[in-house]
């Protein structure tokens, strides 16, 4: 085990406590440090212990792997008792860091001394239960932003709660990392209003969250060699339908989903939906390219495109916008710059550009030729 995360670092004497400290300090005697990093400590309690072992590991590289094992070979009742107790935010974080402390992670999110940043990191990859227990802590959500964000990305949180924690954070106007929040914040006004009788909602949450699942699972299970119609049928078959899943529902997709469920949402009639896929963190440079050659996309998908300066980097990408009528004419014209005199010429002769494009072309190359 090695202490890699830089939020990791010495406790004061003060936050240690006497014996701690003396314990861990760099003058006490080496063998009385390897002793403790071995679990052997009597006299202390299980909160001392754990800090203990916290800070030796913090500062002394060469009794990591003794920690680890000690921490590892622990009680459950002493680890729960002391992650508990009155530990120190960054001794929790610690234990919730690394791969011994996951089976605990319940007690240290009941923990009112854990920190925001553990819930956060939590949030990224935790299971479905413990998704919905950092969802209902909503004074947490609220104050620190970052763990809607994780909880909206991590594929375990059912979409029922993924809707809602979208829906706190613009009831109280937070701002989110979430490239698509806009799109997010738009389909709260487009999706049926939610059922007034408790039951009714439970029920319609509950069904949303299964057929959002079967809408993964499906592409899980389905060969990647699958023709689009095979894997419609495939859905169909879970009783799913895209198109008739919630804006919600549809816009997450695209932001979790595969190529497949991008390459149907980008077609979607929705703009709100059909945004949320180009906006998506699993979208490929390769698909990209497709989209932007695309004449039946939507013009904001395109103008999006050329306002990515990261994606303007593919020549590919490029050429495609040139040539696509709905890129608007003065960024076309500005990507005319960085062309080949071979794709210029093509340009030119073509009438699937506007005629300002076109001539701009020609005009280069006559240009060209006249330096010649």
């Amino acid at each position: 085990m090695k202490i890699i995360s830089p939020n990791h670092v010495p406790l004061s004497d003060e936050e240690l406590g006497m014996k701690i400290a003396k314990i861990t300090a760099e003058s006490a005697p080496e063998k009385i440090r390897t002793a403790f990093s071995r679990g052997l400590a009597p006299g202390f309690d299980p909160v001392q212990l754990f800090t203990g072992l916290y800070q030796l590991a913090v500062k002394y590289d060469e009794l990591c792997d003794n920690i680890e094992q000690t921490l590892t070979g622990l009680p459950e009742n002493i680890f729960t008792s002391a992650i508990s107790g009155d530990l120190h935010p960054l001794v929790i974080d610690f234990i919730a860091y690394y791969p011994f402390g996951k089976k605990y992670h319940e007690v240290i999110l009941s923990n009112k001394a854990t920190a925001d940043t553990t819930f956060a990191r939590i949030a990224k990859t935790c299971n479905e239960k413990l998704a919905n227990i950092i969802a209902d802590n909503q004074h947490r959500l609220i104050r620190f932003p970052q763990i809607i964000e994780n909880l909206y990305l991590n594929r375990a949180t059912p979409m029922s709660t993924a809707a809602r924690i979208i829906e706190l954070a613009a009831r109280n106007n937070l701002e989110l990392s979430l490239e698509a929040y806009d799109e997010m914040k738009k389909a709260l006004d487009l999706d049926p209003p939610e059922e007034e009788d408790p039951i009714d909602a439970a029920l319609r949450a509950e069904e949303l969250d299964q057929q959002f699942k079967n809408a993964e699972q499906v592409l899980l299970e389905t060969a990647e060699d699958s023709s689009d119609e095979e894997v419609e049928q495939e859905l169909k078959k879970k009783g799913v339908i895209l198109s008739q899943l919630p804006v919600s529902a549809r816009i997450r997709l695209a932001q979790l989903g595969t190529k497949f469920h991008r390459s149907q949402l980008i077609r979607d009639a929705n703009k709100v939906v059909s945004m949320a896929v180009i906006k998506s963190p699993a979208i490929t440079d390769a698909e990209v390219e497709e989209y932007s050659k695309n004449r039946q996309i939507s013009e904001e998908i395109i103008r999006y495109i050329c306002r990515r300066k990261d994606w303007l980097k593919s020549y590919r990408i490029k050429i495609n916008l040139v040539n696509n009528p709905k890129t608007p004419v003065p960024t076309a014209l500005l990507l005319l710059n960085s062309l080949r005199a071979t794709d210029l010429k093509s340009i030119s002769r073509s009438r699937n550009v506007a005629q300002v494009v076109r001539q701009a072309a020609a005009n280069k190359i006559r240009n060209a030729d006249k330096k010649r």
